[in-house]
C-alpha cells in the first residue's frame, strides 16, 4: 500500500521574519554599518549573523537534503578566504576574505533554509514590497528634484563616507541613487522585480504597486537597468505566450539567443563584449571605458588565473586613475580567481535552470509562474553583470534568491496518486496557497 506523500508545510509572515528582515536591511543605505578593523560590517551581515540561531532551529524542524548546488556555494564560499589568504596574507584572508565568505555563505544559507515553496516566497514579496515602493519613491524624488537626498541624511554615522554629491543628468533625470549604493544597482534591483510584478500579484493594489516600483528603475537612468528591464519583459511575454501556442517558445528563445551570441562573437569588431559595451551603453565615453577595462583587467586575471591579485591594484595605464571593474564577473575572477567567477555564475545559472524544470512539479498554476519568476530574475542579473558590479544589497539578495531556487526547485506537493492510480484533486491534501488574510489577496 502506497502512502500519499505528506503535503509540504508553508511558512507563516512571522517564521519568514530573520529574511524579510534581511531583505529589508538591503535596502538600507551603507553609511549605517558597524566599523570594525579594516573593514565595515554591513547591517545586512549583522542581521544575518543575528538570524543564525534561527537558521539552526528552522533546520532542526524542518531538514535539508544536501544537494551538489550546496557543494558548491561551499567550495565558492571557501575560495573566498583561500584565495585571498594566498593572494594576499593570511590576515587579509581572516579579515577581508571571512567579510566577503560570511556574506556569500550566509545569503545563500538565508535563502536555502528558510524559502522552501513558491508560497513562502509569495509571502517574503508581500511583505518586502512596501519597502521597494517607498525605495522607489526616494529615487523619483532625488532624480526630478536633481539633489542627492538619502545619503547625505544618513552621513551622520560614525565611520560613514562622505555625503553623495547630486550625479549625472542623463535625458533631463539626474541619476538617483536612493537608498541603494549606486544608480546602477538601484535600477537592476528594481528591473529585476518584472516577472514577480507580473506573476506573483493578483489584486490591483498589489499589481499597482510592484509596476511602480519595477517603473521606478527609470529615475536611475541606467543602461544596465534598461538591459535587465528588456530581458526580463522579453522572456515573461514569450513565457506566456507559449501557454496558448503550447509550442516550446521559450527554449526557441533561448536557443537563438546563444545562436546570436556566437554569431556576435565571431563577426564582431572585438568580440561579443566589445558589441555589448558599445551598442548597449547610454555614455559613448563609459562604453569605451570599459572596454579598456576589459582588457587591462582581463590581462591580470589571465595571469593569476587560480588565486587572483587579491588586494593589490590592477596595473594599467596612468590615465586610467579609476580601479573600478564595470563587470561583476571579471571583477571575482581579477580578485579571487577563476573558481570564484565560474563557481558563482554556474550556481546561479544552474539554480535558475533547476528551478525553472522542475516548476511543473507544483499543482498550481500559480506556483508554476512564481518558479518561473524568480528564474528569469537570475538570469536576467546574471547577463547585466558582464557589464557591471554587482556588490553589496543586490549581490545579497541574488544570492539568496538562488537559496531559494534550490529549495523550491527540491520541494514539490504535486497532487499524489492514489490507490486507484489517478492523481488526486489538487487541493485534497491541503491548501496549496492558504490564507494570509490581506496578504493572500495579493
Amino acid at each position: 500500500m502506497a502512502h500519499a506523500p505528506t503535503p509540504p508545510r508553508f511558512q507563516t509572515r512571522w517564521q519568514l521574519m530573520p529574511i524579510i528582515l534581511t531583505a529589508y536591511s538591503c535596502l538600507v543605505p551603507r553609511e549605517v554599518a558597524l566599523p570594525l578593523g579594516s573593514f565595515d560590517l554591513k547591517l545586512y551581515l549583522i542581521v544575518m549573523l543575528l538570524s543564525v540561531p534561527a537558521m539552526v532551529s528552522t533546520l532542526r524542524r524542518r531538514p535539508l537534503s544536501f544537494t551538489a548546488f550546496d557543494a558548491l556555494a561551499v567550495f565558492v564560499t571557501l575560495w573566498f578566504i583561500v584565495s585571498m589568504s594566498v593572494s594576499t596574507s593570511i590576515a587579509a584572508g581572516f579579515t577581508t576574505g571571512m567579510n566577503v565568505a560570511f556574506t556569500f555563505g550566509l545569503s545563500y544559507a538565508m535563502g536555502r533554509i528558510f524559502i522552501r515553496s513558491p508560497h513562502d516566497l509569495f509571502t517574503l514579496l508581500v511583505a518586502f514590497l512596501p519597502g521597494i515602493v517607498v525605495a522607489g519613491f526616494l529615487m523619483m524624488l532625488e532624480s526630478v528634484t536633481h539633489r542627492a537626498i538619502v545619503h547625505p541624511i544618513f552621513s551622520v554615522f560614525p565611520g560613514a563616507p562622505p555625503p553623495f554629491e547630486a550625479g549625472e543628468v542623463r535625458l533631463g533625470l539626474m541619476r538617483a541613487s536612493g537608498p541603494y549604493v549606486h544608480p546602477i544597482l538601484a535600477g537592476l534591483f528594481h528591473a529585476a522585480l518584472i516577472p514577480f510584478a507580473i506573476f506573483c500579484f493578483r489584486s490591483v493594489k498589489y499589481r499597482m504597486m510592484a509596476w511602480y516600483a519595477v517603473l521606478c528603475m527609470i529615475f536611475s537612468v541606467s543602461s544596465a537597468g534598461f538591459l535587465a528591464f528588456l530581458i526580463n519583459l522579453i522572456v515573461s511575454f514569450v513565457y506566456i505566450l507559449q501557454k496558448y501556442v503550447h509550442k516550446p517558445l521559450l527554449r526557441g528563445l533561448w536557443f537563438f539567443s546563444f545562436l546570436a551570441v556566437v554569431f556576435i562573437s565571431l563577426s564582431s569588431e572585438g568580440g561579443l563584449m566589445s558589441f555589448v559595451v558599445r551598442r548597449l551603453s547610454l555614455s559613448s565615453a563609459s562604453g569605451y571605458y570599459r572596454i579598456l577595462i576589459w582588457q587591462y583587467a582581463g590581462a591580470e586575471a589571465n595571469t593569476h588565473p587560480l588565486f587572483g591579485i587579491g588586494t593589490r591594484d590592477w596595473i594599467r595605464p596612468a590615465w586610467m586613475q579609476s580601479g573600478t571593474v564595470d563587470s561583476h564577473w571579471l571583477l571575482q575572477a581579477m580578485r579571487y580567481g577563476y573558481p570564484v567567477s565560474i563557481g558563482m555564475a554556474v550556481l546561479i545559472i544552474g539554480a535558475a535552470i533547476f528551478v525553472a524544470l522542475r516548476s511543473n512539479r507544483w499543482s498550481l498554476q500559480r506556483e508554476r509562474d512564481i518558479c518561473m519568476a524568480i528564474a528569469f530574475a537570475m538570469v536576467s542579473l546574471v547577463i547585466c553583470g558582464l557589464t557591471v558590479l554587482l556588490w553589496e544589497g543586490l549581490l545579497v539578495w541574488l544570492i539568496m534568491m538562488v537559496g531559494m531556487a534550490v529549495s523550491i526547485g527540491k520541494s514539490t506537493n504535486r497532487a499524489p496518486v492514489t490507490l486507484h492510480g489517478r492523481a488526486a484533486r489538487p487541493g485534497a491534501h491541503g491548501p496549496q496557497f492558504p490564507s494570509l488574510s490581506k496578504g493572500q489577496r495579493a
